[in-house]
């Protein structure tokens, strides 16, 4: 599954012309719209790890990539080594969530 998930990353990438037109394929085959993983992730790496700003790590008050300030701090982040699967599969479902209103929001203003 994780080999899977590479190889859809390099796809959507467009890393060279064999990616180029299995792009749309393998957003499809996500469940992702390649246009907006294409923005949100090109984002990602433009701004990695930048708080406030890479949705990728904005993932507290569930899961700490680091020790928050004190008076921030949760009870669950000293079990999200036990936990870190629930928040994660809720992403699987927001993302495609994300995607339908991206694709909506396109054919609402003629982007299609």
């Amino acid at each position: 599954m994780t080999a899977a998930g590479w190889l859809g990353h390099d796809f959507i990438h467009g890393v060279d012309s064999f990616t180029d037109r299995l792009r749309n394929f393998a957003g499809l085959a996500a469940g992702l719209g390649p246009t907006w993983w294409s923005d949100k992730h090109n984002k990602h790496h433009a701004l990695t790890n930048e708080q406030g700003v890479d949705e990728d790590i904005a993932t507290d008050p569930f899961l700490f990539t680091w020790a928050p300030d004190p008076k921030d701090d949760s009870p669950l982040r000293k079990i999200q080594h036990l936990i870190f699967w629930v928040p994660f599969s809720a992403l699987f479902a927001l993302w495609r969530v994300d995607t339908m209103q991206v694709v909506i929001e396109a054919v609402e203003n003629k982007r299609v």
